[in-house]
């Protein structure tokens, strides 16, 4: 560590499947600007690589959650073509990440198809929030299962949490 702190600006697209993203993308060369300091542009093969806050998660020691639903998934897809080695490239040089813990999918109803915020989060540095449904006629029940098994593969401390219940709206959960 030299002491030298950048402001990482990672592309923004509208989590693959919005047109009008372009404004958010530049909230964040705005509020890059504003810290005063010097701003890197991510980029595998010439091209700035997507990543949005809420797909990922740190614990600030070297560990990352993310879902291979939002990153890796030919769905909503940020970074056609960049395989899992790459992007675990791409984080350990731009964020220091050592080791990246790679839940599958997402809840159901999520927009930004897969987000990790929505799933689980880190309370320190050993400890992890997940979410879990006990209802398994409900469509989350499986697939948070199976991320709680991956977190319990982990050294990590796993804490559950109850999946709120559906809100529906215009007939979309």
């Amino acid at each position: 560590d030299d002491g030298v702190k950048a402001a990482t600006k990672w592309q923004f697209n509208g989590w693959a499947k919005y047109a009008d993203w372009q404004n958010d993308d530049n909230a964040g060369e705005r509020a890059a600007r504003f810290s005063k300091a010097p701003q890197v542009h991510p980029e595998w093969n010439g091209k700035r690589v997507v990543l949005e806050g809420g797909s990922i998660d740190v614990n600030g020691a070297g560990l990352m959650l993310t879902t291979e639903e939002c990153l890796l998934s030919d769905v909503q897809a940020r970074n056609p073509g960049l395989e899992r080695d790459q992007l675990e490239a791409l984080f350990d040089g731009y964020l220091g990440v050592q080791k990246v813990i790679w839940l599958n999918r997402g809840i159901a109803g999520d927009d930004t198809h897969g987000h990790v915020d929505d799933l689980a989060r880190f309370t320190n540095e050993r400890t992890v929030v997940t979410v879990v449904e006990d209802d398994r006629a409900d469509a989350n029940y499986e697939p948070l299962q199976e991320n709680l098994r991956l977190l319990r593969r982990t050294k990590l401390r796993v804490v559950e949490l109850p999946m709120p219940r559906p809100v529906w709206y215009d007939g979309q959960r």
